[in-house]
């Protein structure tokens, strides 16, 4: 089976080598992909579009389509380029778009979606720093230990925490997205729920 692994925000497709290198050993195989903006397409403009073709252009028949946390949203971009070609999606501790939503929109619906977003981003602002080029990155480790790798042993936390890189939010957070061929396909959909995420 091939899984194909979409990062979230800050992340590249590094943050997939420990997970890939287990599916391996087992007779998997596996990729993961660098969203524009990210990694080794760290200079490149971040849109829905160019984002959605990052996803599109990798995947084979069979794929098993992975998305962690805003990387679902992306993921499920992907999807609705090509669903005959995604056997399955997992969402890992991720966003699903909501039709005709931006993706913000789509992180505060619910009873307490805004409430609870609007607390855990304004705690995680305060560990950001802002560039002049409307880049943000994490100012020190502590924060980043606090929001992405709170369980993670210190030799983890340093790796990662070396690897981060710059998040930019413009036409991808309030832009409305539309996927009518993700939903009318109807892929088989998993999602797993991280209760300390």
């Amino acid at each position: 089976m091939r899984f194909v692994f979409v990062h979230g925000g800050f992340h590249a497709a590094w943050c997939w080598e420990r997970t890939m290198a287990q599916l391996k050993r087992i007779g998997h195989s596996a990729i993961a992909v660098d969203l524009p903006g990210h990694g080794a397409r760290l200079g490149e403009e971040s849109t829905l579009a160019n984002r959605r073709e990052a996803v599109a252009e990798v995947l084979q028949p069979g794929d098993v389509l992975v998305g962690h946390s805003g990387g679902g949203f992306d993921a499920t971009l992907g999807a609705d380029s090509a669903p005959d070609l995604v056997r399955h999606i997992v969402y890992l501790a991720a966003a699903l778009p909501r039709e005709g939503r931006s993706y913000t929109d789509a992180m505060t619906m619910g009873s307490d979606g805004a409430q609870f977003f609007d607390t855990a981003a304004g705690d995680m602002l305060s560990y950001l720093h802002f560039a002049d080029d409307g880049s943000m990155t994490f100012a020190d480790i502590d924060g980043a230990g606090q929001y992405f790798y709170h369980d993670c042993d210190g030799d983890t936390l340093r790796w990662a925490f070396e690897r981060l890189g710059p998040e930019r939010f413009g036409e991808t957070t309030v832009a409305p997205v539309s996927v009518p061929n993700f939903w009318a396909a109807d892929i088989p959909r998993s999602f797993i729920r991280c209760e300390q995420d």
